[in-house]
């Protein structure tokens, strides 16, 4: 009598199972590989709005350490009435800033990108910090994007 062990088949697997195996892993393979794609895009563009960030800081830097009556007297008299001012490349030789440094602060080139920044210049809506304060807002804008800061200038 042949005695049979039911433990151990001799067995194989089909063609259509490694085939099916293959497409399955192949698809989880993609997916993961999509997932490592889209996380490198993530970074590249949060690396870019970081650095439109940092210029964007430097230059309210530099319009913070400016001189307020100077700045105040030229933008903000009272004859004027004005209540918002722009700064841009274009409108520097019109500025109280110092033209080459303010040109060069204006539009910055990092990492082959030209970040173009726009400084607003507003009245302080209360009257009495109205000859302490004036609100800063600095506007970068680069490949499309954009970013801003704000801050003061004081007195």
């Amino acid at each position: 009598m042949k005695r049979k062990n039911i433990f151990y088949i001799e067995r194989g697997f089909t063609l259509v199972e490694v085939l099916l195996s293959v497409t399955i892993l192949g698809i989880i393979f993609l997916s993961v590989l999509a997932l490592f794609n889209n996380t490198y895009d993530y970074s590249k563009r949060n690396d870019s709005k970081t650095v439109g960030i940092n210029v964007a800081r430097n230059v309210l830097n530099y319009i913070e350490n400016q001189d307020f009556s100077t700045i105040n007297n030229t933008y903000f008299p009272s004859s004027t009435g004005l209540d918002k001012v722009q700064i841009t490349r274009d409108t520097c030789n019109k500025s109280p800033l110092p033209a080459d440094s303010c040109e060069n602060m204006l539009q910055t080139v990092v990492n082959n990108v030209t970040y173009r920044a726009t400084v607003t210049l507003t009245k302080h809506q209360d009257s009495d910090l109205q000859n302490y304060l004036i609100p800063v807002e600095v506007k970068i804008i680069w490949n499309g994007r954009e970013t801003s800061v704000e801050g003061v200038l004081k007195k």
